[in-house]
């Protein structure tokens, strides 16, 4: 595919690639259904992000009209739910080792809620993406074999250009981080990432370089989403404190009035959801601090240039 994609004008390329992603996502979009297939999410959820990444990137050579855009944005945005509440879940589960018996009930109650997300998130997604997506993918075609295309620029000079601009624009993205306080830049750092990624990636097995430009690009990508969602964990845990404070309050003042004495005493002095979940609270920002101090040690501050400086030469080579 992309020694092929070497050789065409701009316009052809994208459009070549974009049939192929549309085929990708035709095959995942048809698993999701196949409850053992735990890939199918995930294959169909990449599959229209590049998508996205190269409509977006590449619109000066193929433009799709912006209703079609807003149709595909709506269709990934559909699956963010379930993706979410697996990852809040993978979450929590790395941190119960470091939790005693009488902390995991916090850590129950908490699973339980996500996995019902989840599980509500997942039907939602077979309720509507498999009938959403066949209208997409053939309008979507439709539009890219009715374009007409130019002869120049070449693709390699197109994608490079790109490329460099993603790059420049990652670095930025990447300065302005000092520390965790920074979470919006480090989730535009990430998404950055994934951008240039994205756009280096169909080049890795023929131009050298841009295999490991990518690998690199991945492990910053997962850097930066690893502390993304992290703070989104920390987030989720401190609405939870305040759902199982008020859940508890009102089941103490449903006892109260039933029984003012002994099971009103009892569940006073029982351990309560709270207890765990401000120790997974506590585990969780100090693992925040943890990542960032090795992405800090990797990708940011005195680091940025050098770690860029690597990836920037596999960019020069699609110029040619």
């Amino acid at each position: 595919m992309s020694q092929s994609l070497l050789q065409l004008p701009a316009g052809g390329a994208v459009k070549t690639y974009l049939l192929h992603l549309c085929k990708q996502a035709d095959a995942a979009c048809g698993r999701l259904r196949d409850s053992a297939d735990e890939e199918a999410l995930h294959d169909f959820r990449v599959a229209i992000r590049r998508s996205r990444t190269w409509l977006r990137a590449f619109r000066r050579y193929l433009p799709i009209d912006r209703a079609l855009q807003k149709r595909l944005r709506k269709l990934a945005r559909r699956t963010n739910a379930a993706r979410d509440a697996e990852v809040s879940i993978s979450g929590l589960q790395a941190l119960a080792g470091d939790l005693t018996p009488a902390q995991k009930i916090g850590l129950d109650w908490l699973l339980a809620r996500f996995e019902e997300v989840r599980q509500q998130a997942y039907a939602d997604i077979l309720h509507h993406v498999p009938q959403a997506w066949p209208p997409v993918a053939r309008d979507l075609r439709h539009h890219l074999r009715q374009m007409p295309e130019e002869a120049k620029p070449a693709f390699t000079q197109a994608a490079f250009e790109l490329a460099a601009s993603a790059e420049a624009e990652l670095a930025q993205e990447l300065t302005v981080i000092g520390g965790l306080q920074d979470m919006a830049s480090i989730h535009q750092a990430r998404i950055g990432a994934k951008r240039l990624r994205y756009l280096l990636e169909p080049f890795k097995e023929n131009v050298h370089g841009i295999n490991e430009a990518v690998k690199r690009l991945t492990a910053l990508q997962d850097a930066m989403g690893e502390l993304h969602d992290g703070h989104v964990l920390l987030q989720k845990l401190a609405l939870a404190v305040d759902e199982a404070a008020r859940l508890r309050a009102r089941k103490l003042l449903e006892l109260t009035l039933a029984d003012p004495a002994g099971t009103l005493h009892a569940v006073q002095r029982g351990p309560t959801e709270q207890t765990g979940l401000l120790a997974l609270a506590r585990l969780a920002a100090l693992q925040q601090q943890q990542r960032f101090a090795e992405a800090q040690s990797q990708y940011l501050g005195r680091r940025v240039r050098s770690f860029l400086g690597d990836v920037e030469p596999a960019i020069a080579r699609l110029a040619g």
